[in-house]
């Protein structure tokens, strides 16, 4: 991203270090905000290091080493996903409808990654019970280390491996991003240059593929009657509404107004449906 030399100007008077961080932040505003939170949460003697590892787009919560995701903090590390706000609110609004309509539901949550999914329905949902998996070794390590002592079970499994486990709830972000997409750049509604170079494509390149796994490996031997999946494009809820006829689908779209999550539920589970409309 080209900054003015305006803002080079600002940000050197402010810190040499901040203005290091221009270029990955995108503009002053941000990376003031982002060295505030250096400041704020690291020793003074690892500042200048944080800078430069910002300033070659690396993530900040790769930096900081956490992320507040809802009522709980989340652990990071490069190599696994950073959880995000998108995923942070469909969670919590989730969370209350099963609180209010399902408290001792049991739940799986596939493609976990660090946990945070899994994490945060336990601590809202506290009489539930949560399991959660994923294949790679990294993300395996981290959801166990956050999840550890929250009663969270954390496994081992392979999406595309049909899972013996029963459920009520079903719930995941699977890599969804489609590979021409991969590919753009972010001035070309393609991914960030952080998250592109940075985040795991494990966890971000799929497509339909993923949601027929979860479907036939997932959904159908556990007997649930309600999911929720995160999409990231329309015809991933229109893949799986033709996929379940027999079930009742819905999209869901966040707070942006952008398509999020594909939801599904049969009779004795239509009380998610108002994940949809709940503010």
């Amino acid at each position: 991203m080209r900054v003015s030399p305006k803002q080079i100007r600002l940000a050197h008077a402010a810190s040499p270090h901040l203005a290091r961080m221009l270029r990955a932040c995108g503009g002053l505003e941000h990376a003031q905000r982002e060295w505030q939170w250096i400041k704020n949460e690291l020793p003074k003697h690892e500042w200048a290091q944080a800078a430069y590892r910002r300033s070659r787009y690396e993530p900040l919560q790769y930096i900081l080493g956490t992320q507040p995701f809802g009522t709980v903090e989340v652990k990071c590390r490069s190599g696994v996903l950073i959880p995000r706000w998108e995923t942070e609110e469909w969670t919590m609004k989730l969370a209350d409808l099963i609180e209010e309509n399902l408290p001792r539901a049991s739940i799986i949550d596939g493609c976990t990654g660090t946990g945070c999914v899994a994490l945060l329905l336990k601590s809202m949902v506290p009489q539930s019970s949560v399991s959660a998996f994923d294949l790679s070794p990294s993300a395996l390590s981290l959801a166990e280390e956050n999840c550890n002592e929250s009663g969270v079970t954390v496994f081992k499994h392979d999406v595309f491996t049909p899972l013996d486990r029963p459920a009520d709830i079903l719930v995941a972000n699977p890599p969804y991003i489609p590979q021409i997409d991969m590919e753009r750049s972010q001035f070309h509604q393609g991914l960030e240059r952080s998250v592109r170079e940075w985040e795991p494509r494990m966890a971000l390149e799929g497509d339909t593929e993923f949601y027929e796994a979860l479907i036939t490996n997932i959904v159908e031997p556990s007997k649930a009657s309600a999911f929720v999946f995160e999409v990231g494009y329309k015809h991933q809820c229109d893949f799986v509404r033709q996929r379940l006829p027999q079930w009742k689908v819905v999209d869901y779209y966040d707070s942006a107004d952008r398509i999020r999550c594909v939801v599904g539920y049969l009779r004795q589970s239509s009380w998610l449906e108002a994940i949809t409309t709940s503010s």
